[in-house]
């Protein structure tokens, strides 16, 4: 036996290629833009030597700097939410991604075992009616029937194994989706139902179930991204000063340049050496600076941010009102389902007892034969539908819990 969970867990480890490279290539793309704006500029190292030679001396000057960009106006903290966004956006993308996974999988599942109980009943018919396609014969033979009524009977029957062939090649085609999917050999396997219900009766009205929507949830995060992007690119325009430390050190030196005289031994020359050393600090601020409101070097890609951030916000709108249809919509459906069900229940209940006197009033002699394969194809037709139904329900909720789960 098979059960639906298990289905899924294959269907997931084996998941279609093009989902899971999208699913990937969404993950890769927001870890890569979110670390790149986690980070803060690195800082920078100068250095200078030079050995110019002015008046034919071992002459130099060396200087060492380091520098670092400083990122305020709060567009460090901004450029954090906006790679938490990210993250949280690759994750909302993995899960909605997971999620048209179950729900494929799930449709299918309940298609197999749907065309499966379909097969059994037809199957179910087809020796119902082999048995009486032999009583008949035996009938015949004793001169209890007539060839007219015995060919009713064959014909009937005939058209069950027709059936039969029908409902088996559905679930051969469905079976294989399903193997395609997962990689199973489920050809002996039997499959159980999906009895997993996540409603009982209408959804109440008072609960907002579209926030726990994945396209929902997707779709805020995106907003959150938008939102964080719009700040920074407002503060972008505020000047970053550059604030730097720098380390100079020269000699210079003037061969013969100095006559120095020394008692007894008369005046001589020498040369005269510098040494210099020195440290300074440095800031830097571009210009013109920005002044919001009045002059900003980027106002088209603060318009363009907003824009984005509009048609996000009335995406999410309209994103409501069809969740909410929706799952109003499979809400009635399911409601009307359930009152059918019932409704079949009771049905079946007297059918199967006029199956009972069909079957007694035919061996009687107190009906005909077409009385009897009437009231046979009409308990077989109630039970077939009762089996589409079902698969109608259990889509209805699968469905459902693919808008309201996450």
């Amino acid at each position: 036996m098979v059960g639906v969970d298990e289905v899924i867990a294959l269907a997931r480890a084996k998941a279609p290629d093009k989902l899971r490279a999208e699913a990937l290539a969404m993950q890769a793309s927001r870890w890569q833009q979110s670390s790149s704006a986690i980070f803060p500029s690195r800082p920078q190292i100068s250095l200078d030597y030079d050995t110019e030679r002015p008046f034919g001396t071992n002459d130099y000057q060396f200087s060492v700097g380091l520098s670092q960009e400083l990122s305020l106006w709060g567009a460090r903290s901004r450029s954090r939410i906006v790679a938490e966004s990210f993250a949280k956006a690759a994750d909302a993308a993995q899960a909605s991604v997971i999620t048209r996974i179950d729900l494929t999988t799930r449709l299918l599942y309940n298609k197999a075992w749907s065309l499966s109980q379909q097969v059994a009943l037809a199957d179910k018919l087809v020796l119902s009616s082999t048995n009486l396609v032999e009583a008949s014969r035996r009938r015949l033979d004793a001169g209890d029937m007539s060839l007219l009524e015995r060919n009713i009977i064959v014909l009937a029957a005939n058209r069950q194994r027709i059936e039969l062939e029908r409902v088996n090649s559905k679930y051969a085609q469905a079976i294989g989706e399903l193997e395609a999917l997962t990689g199973l050999d489920l050809q002996n396997s039997t499959l159980t139902a999906d009895t997993t219900s996540i409603v009982s009766s209408p959804l109440d009205a008072t609960v907002d179930y579209y926030l726990l929507s994945p396209d929902w949830v997707r779709l805020g995060n995106d907003i959150r991204i938008a939102e964080a992007q719009l700040e920074l690119a407002r503060v972008s325009v505020l000047p970053n000063p550059t604030i730097g430390l720098a380390y100079s050190q020269d000699r210079l030196s003037i061969e013969g340049s100095e006559i120095q005289y020394s008692g007894s031994a008369g005046p001589s020359i020498r040369n005269i050496e510098s040494f210099g050393n020195s440290v300074g600090l440095q800031l830097t601020i571009a210009l013109p600076i920005a002044i919001p409101g009045i002059w900003q070097p980027n106002m088209t890609s603060i318009a363009q941010r907003e824009a984005t951030l509009l048609e996000l916000q009335a995406n999410q709108i309209q994103l409501k009102i069809e969740l909410a249809g929706k799952m109003a919509r499979l809400s009635s459906q399911i409601a009307r389902i359930q009152r059918a069900l019932r409704v079949y229940q009771e049905s079946l209940v007297l059918i199967e007892q006029n199956d009972e006197l069909l079957s007694k009033g035919y061996e009687g002699g107190e009906l005909s034969v077409t009385e009897l394969l009437v009231g046979r194809q009409q308990l077989a037709d109630m039970q077939s539908g009762q089996l589409d139904l079902i698969r109608e329900f259990r889509d209805a909720e699968i469905f459902l819990r693919s808008l309201t789960t996450r």
